[in-house]
């Protein structure tokens, strides 16, 4: 899109890592605030000791095998080694550039640059990583902008012409002009590219703003041979995961990544997507979501106002998109011939292109928007932000909308900072946050000139690795948002890529960026909406930008969204601005009716600010309520929806509910998605997986606040409990009810068979061969695992590459299970791949493989608990035209999780109690039985205890989780003790299991009690004394010779205290009782003899 009043600025894109930062303290802390820094040096922890491990082993391996440890090719590109592919290949970082012509381009926010600016990168620090350092003494870092302006952050000592370049190209201060660089009264701080992660993460924690990466993983070696894994080509490796997760945990961090020169190298994907040559050549970092990835354009044909014209893309520069068809890469730069510093000498210069110079071109011109935007308004942006806000403004170059060759076009700095300029007026520029369920909507005024567009940008979740997966097309999206603009019932949709080399407006499924283009709007109101799909697994952050707007005022919240304990006030804070004399009038519709509504300011007349104060709000349900607020100056109404959360310390109203697994649900898969209902009153829940109803041992727990999780990696045939604490900030809830559930045994008998072998020949003719046999699978079945077994005939296997490809109802994905193996020794007979299997061993006589091994790849992971249901692949690509073969069979083993069906049998009758107090269970009130098992094999699990007593195993408590079993029962180990003095009911559950694992959930064993009371005896004449007592109690019992006196003291919860059996060889019994070392309180004394029974209350006073 070329807007009526755009600028064309120009970039420098090569290969080198950098990084902003504020200079002032104040300002970092603002920038970090927020940030959880703990985690972020847990990460730099984590990365830099996984960034030794893996360079400490290439270097081992490049001893023991000969490669090179660095070395600059022909085209003058340069490498070092970084570490070792899992399938022992080397990996190297390789700076990205070609020799070009001298060529720059001024940038508009500088001073005397049109805008009337004087953005230059003051009070800015530029970090570039690289193949090696600038040269300090460079006459370039001298300047207006202050002397001795680049320094060294990490020891590093090695000069490296490309790194100089790169810095140039950011903060040279113009002593040439034609090598002024972006910012050029920016600082450098310059570091060697070993261990960039953790370096990013420390210096991300202390504020950075921006990264720029103009080095890549090199797909070829000095030989020209391709090194990299196929599935590397467009994949989100974890790699990609690594630099998104810190994105993540540092918001205001953008990385700028160069796309790579490989655009003219069409054999070095041996798979692209599509089967177009032309596209699919992205690697590592350049496939991640959160980053901003760089095209190389050539020099543009600008006009007097800085309207684009024309341009065209450098042929060398890497096309997109990745393998879920995300757009990258995700801008244009101008790398082509741009003239910057060299570290040969202190006035050395030279003309290099590349995605490594535009890259830095980028980099530098966001550096300038992000210093005037803290200007004008007191304040970073986000990188989200940043981001959006350079997608937004970019000038289309391509084919209309989005591509995979320049992403959204060539960056235009003139229009993203007229649209800083603009904000309130003419554009929206805001930073928002999404919460689980909610939605968040704007009304806007088209000005009837020019284009509506409306962007939404967020910075994701590191998502799910694809590792070992060939064009794996499955979404690594995590939060999915969605926007859309509506007018008169007509709903506008943003773009999205529908393959390598087209587009549509439709629903976006895997950016984490979407713009809606009205291209010829009429004047008057839109609305737009910005939604979830799916549950959002925390609350998530995004900006908002819209231009092609107008308006007479603009009013502002700070916080779009807040939360308020039921005990406080809630108050949103708006700050109000005008362009056209008036007076505007504030109110409020759709507040809920209890609340009280208060204006601090009820109409304003000038530039200012008001709060809105909702009161009462005890009164007011727990939940998220919308509230419109409305301006109207006479001429014009403007309305803001804001969102008010309501919580209460006590969640006695909102009881926690889990739905999924069901309690004592069975043939649970492996993969289990445990799910619960959305709580109101709750932000955050606590999450805890145990094999103990008891809880005793946690296998899993985790504070979230979606409101479903993924376990993976169950065991089978197992039984688990599971358990959800609703939180707020005001307080916390009960635990939810318990539940528990089975998983299922695996079952290996779903066997199908290949009988299509019409496309089974690999022929020997061609250097790209392929041959392909398809497996039906009709029988709707969840994958607990995967067994595949084949045979195939080939004289070379070391020349195949075997992988299996998923249905695409599941995403299409493939998985490689054997590449480059067994050097040039012949066929596969009769070879079962399993994922629990042993490492593959090759024969050295035909045929090389045979038996079971392992996949190169796991097979069954990417598929856990998806459906089996569909046509599967079995495909064999030979990289040769050396040698033929055939795929002579094919055959695919799904197991499944299925129902263990060995239950025991139970039955159960009422504990009818008759006034005992230590009532003996017997094989009538509880009776397990299996076939061919021992009553010690049938096991009963306490799940809820009962509330009136507790049941005992030979005296001692029983608590959640204890067993016991049938032959503990049969021998009369197991008591039910009370202390009640009135009738009442009550119950007790358990699980119960066999030696087949077989379950039995959740049996309720009742208890009935009819007869108890302490006011009537079968005991005559029992006396105590003194009650209340202190010290001595004394008991009498008259008529008493004969039988053995049984005396028990029970406290009220059923616990024995004191027992004693005595002999009784007189009339008169009496017995003395010492209290003192028992607690005060109500306790019952039991007195049985000859089967006679009486209870007496007393109370202990000490």
């Amino acid at each position: 899109m070329i807007y009526k009043y755009f600028k064309q600025i120009f970039l420098f894109f090569f290969l080198a890592s950098f990084s902003l930062v504020a200079q002032n303290s104040s300002e970092k802390q603002l920038i970090i605030k927020d940030y959880n820094l703990t985690k972020l040096e847990n990460l730099k922890e984590e990365f830099s000791t996984n960034f030794r491990k893996e360079k400490e082993n290439a270097t081992l391996l490049a001893t023991q095998r000969g490669w090179k440890m660095k070395f600059t090719d022909t085209k003058g590109s340069y490498y070092e080694l970084m570490k070792v592919s899992k399938e022992g290949t080397p990996l190297y970082y390789k700076t990205y550039n070609v020799d070009a012509a001298i060529s720059t381009r001024t940038n508009y926010l500088h001073n005397n640059g049109g805008l009337g600016l004087n953005i230059e990168g003051q009070g800015m620090t530029a970090y570039v990583w690289d193949g090696g350092i600038a040269r300090a003494t460079h006459q370039e870092y001298d300047g207006d902008g202050g002397e001795d302006r680049f320094s060294v952050g990490d020891f590093s000592s090695e000069l490296n012409f490309h790194a100089a370049h790169v810095m140039g190209t950011i903060i040279s201060s113009g002593f040439e002009p034609e090598a002024k660089g972006m910012a050029p009264k920016a600082k450098g701080i310059g570091y060697d590219w070993n261990n960039d992660l953790s370096e990013a993460t420390i210096a991300a924690s202390n504020g950075m703003l921006v990264s720029n990466h103009s080095y890549g993983i090199a797909a070829r070696d000095d030989d020209n041979e391709v090194q990299i894994p196929s599935y590397y080509f467009g994949a989100y490796i974890s790699t990609s995961r690594n630099w998104d997760n810190l994105m993540y945990n540092a918001p205001y961090y953008l990385m700028v990544v160069a796309a790579g020169n490989d655009g003219n190298d069409n054999t070095a994907n041996e798979s692209p997507l599509e089967g177009s040559a032309a596209f699919d050549k992205l690697t590592s970092w350049s496939t991640t979501k959160n980053s901003l990835v760089i095209a190389n354009g050539q020099d543009a044909l600008i006009d007097a106002n800085g309207a684009l014209l024309s341009v065209n893309r450098n042929t060398s520069s890497s096309q997109g998109p990745t393998d879920d068809l995300r757009i990258k890469p995700d801008i244009m730069g101008n790398g082509s011939s741009l003239y910057s510093t060299y570290d040969s000498a202190d006035n050395a210069y030279n003309s290099i292109s590349g995605t490594s110079m535009a890259s830095p071109n980028v980099t530098g011109s966001l550096l300038l928007l992000q210093q005037y935007y803290k200007e004008t308004y007191g304040s970073f942006m986000k990188a989200a932000t940043l981001k959006g806000l350079a997608l937004h403004t970019a000038d289309d170059t391509d084919i209309a909308g989005p591509d995979a060759k320049t992403g959204w076009g060539l960056m235009n700095t003139k229009v993203a900072a007229e649209t800083i300029t603009k904000k309130g007026f003419e554009s929206w520029i805001s930073e928002e946050v999404l919460t689980n369920g909610n939605s968040y909507s704007v009304t806007v005024n088209s000005d009837g000139l020019n284009p509506l567009l409306a962007s939404v940008s967020w910075t994701d979740k590191p998502g799910a690795v694809s590792e070992g997966l060939v064009n794996d097309a499955t979404a690594v999206l995590v939060n999915d948002l969605d926007i859309k603009i509506t007018r008169d019932g007509v709903e506008y949709k943003p773009w999205r890529l529908t393959g390598v080399n087209s587009n549509e407006k439709g629903d976006n499924l895997v950016d984490p960026y979407e713009r809606v283009d009205i291209e010829n709007p009429t004047s008057g109101e839109y609305t737009i909406t910005v939604t979830h799909k799916g549950t959002l697994e925390e609350a998530q952050n995004f900006s908002l930008i819209v231009t092609g707007i107008s308006g007479d005022f603009t009013f502002v919240v700070d916080k779009l969204e807040q939360a308020f304990c039921s005990n406080e006030d809630a108050v949103f804070n708006f700050e109000y601005r005008q362009a056209v004399a008036g007076t505007t009038q504030f109110s409020v519709t759709g507040a809920p009716e209890d609340l009280s509504v208060a204006f601090s300011n009820e109409s304003l007349s000038a530039d200012g600010s008001f709060n809105l104060t909702f009161g009462n709000l005890i009164n007011v349900p727990a939940g998220s309520y919308e509230i419109e607020v409305q301006g109207d100056n006479g001429n014009e109404i403007q309305k803001r929806i804001i969102r008010l959360i309501v919580l209460h310390p006590n969640f006695d109203n909102n009881p926690l509910e889990l739905e999924f697994p069901e309690n004592g649900q069975k043939g649970i898969a492996k993969k289990v998605s445990l799910a619960w209902k959305t709580n109101l009153n709750a932000e955050n829940y606590v999450v805890e997986l145990s094999n103990s109803p008891s809880f005793s041992t946690l296998l899993f727990t985790d504070v979230i606040s979606a409101t479903t999780i993924d376990i993976v990696d169950l065991e089978t045939n197992s039984v688990y409990y599971w358990r959800v604490k609703p939180t707020n900030k005001c307080g916390e809830g009960a635990y939810s009810s318990t539940f528990s559930f089975q998983t299922g045994l695996t079952d290996c008998t779903n066997i199908y068979t290949a009988t299509d072998f019409s496309a089974a020949g690999i022929d020997e003719t061609s250097s790209s061969a392929t041959a392909i046999v398809p497996i039906s699978i009709t029988e709707n079945l969840s994958i607990n695992k995967i067994i595949l077994t084949t045979d195939i005939t080939h004289s070379s296997i070391q020349e195949l590459t075997i992988s299996l490809q998923a249905p695409a109802s599941i995403g299409g994905a493939s998985v490689v299970l054997l590449s480059d193996a067994c050097g040039d020794r012949g066929d596969i007979r009769n070879t079962t791949f399993d994922d629990d299997a042993g490492v593959l061993f090759c024969n050295f006589s035909t045929p090389a493989v045979t038996g079971t091994i392992a996949p190169d790849n796991n097979m069954s992971l990417p598929f856990l608990g998806k459906s089996a249901m569909g046509d599967w692949k079995l495909i064999v690509q030979d990289n040769s035209e050396l040698n033929g073969g055939q795929i002579n069979a094919v055959s695919i083993t799904i197991c499944s999780s299925v129902v263990n069906a060995s239950v025991p049998d139970f039955s159960t009758s009422n504990l009818v109690l008759n006034g005992s107090l230590n009532y003996v269970i017997n094989a009538s009130n509880m009776s397990a039985s299996t076939v061919s098992e021992t009553e010690e094999q049938q096991v009963y699990t306490l799940v809820e205890l009962a509330k009136k007593g507790a049941l005992n195993k030979e005296g001692t408590e029983l608590v959640s989780g204890d067993t016991f079993t049938q032959a503990d029962i049969t021998a009369g180990k197991i008591t039910f003790t009370n202390a009640e003095t009135t009738s009442f009911t009550d119950q007790f559950k358990v699980n119960v299991t066999n030696a087949a694992k077989g379950w039995l959930a959740n049996q309720t064993v009742t208890i009935q009690e009819g007869v108890l009371n302490t006011n009537e005896f079968s005991l005559n004449d029992v006396s105590l004394w003194p009650n209340p007592v202190k010290g001595i109690l004394n008991v009498k019992l008259n008529n008493a010779i004969g039988n053995d006196v049984i005396i028990s003291l029970f406290d009220l919860q059923g616990r024995k205290i004191f027992n004693s059996v005595n002999k009784s060889t007189t009339d008169v019994f009496t017995k003395e009782i010492d209290t003192k070392n028992i607690s005060s309180g109500v306790y019952l004394l039991g007195i049985e003899q000859g089967g006679k029974k009486a209870t007496k209350k007393i109370i202990i006073a000490q």
